[in-house]
């Protein structure tokens, strides 16, 4: 709800605190909604590359269980013409290395990502000091590369 009003500070708050419960108590499905959730207002805040690293997290996540039981399928639509706004404004290739760089973080990478997106405001103008054009850090690049 908030982030339909555009009162992003207290969407993605709320989005990280799920997530991180839903890690806690094992609800696979719900953290995968929370990285999408996250990846949402990182994307409507002008941060593509995260908003696409994060949502290559829960794809990988999502690949894990059945889809029948992923009980947000209604958010699809919104999910996807907000996923194909990002790869118009990345362009094909750094789109393809950004979604490549989310499915190689582990779930708690995923969750440090999206709790980075709660605490940086910035917009993701590509050129932020250290960052390559993904939006990785020097970490980023040095983390394994097993599915979270």
């Amino acid at each position: 709800m908030a982030r339909r009003r555009g009162d992003y500070e207290s969407a993605v708050g709320v989005f990280a605190e799920a997530l991180r419960l839903s890690v806690d108590v094992g609800d696979r499905s719900n953290a995968a909604y929370c990285l999408e959730g996250v990846a949402e207002v990182a994307a409507e805040q002008g941060q593509p590359s995260r908003a696409v690293r994060l949502w290559g997290a829960a794809a990988t996540l999502l690949a894990t269980f059945d889809p029948e039981l992923y009980p947000h399928t209604p958010d699809r639509a919104r999910r996807d013409a907000a996923v194909a706004s990002a790869r118009a404004r990345l362009g094909e290739g750094p789109f393809a290395e950004a979604w490549a760089a989310g499915e190689r973080l582990t779930l708690e990478q995923a969750v440090v990502e999206a709790v980075e997106a709660c605490e940086d405001r910035s917009s993701d103008a590509g050129g932020r000091e250290g960052r390559d054009k993904t939006g990785a850090t020097p970490s980023d690049r040095g983390r394994g590369s097993e599915p979270g």
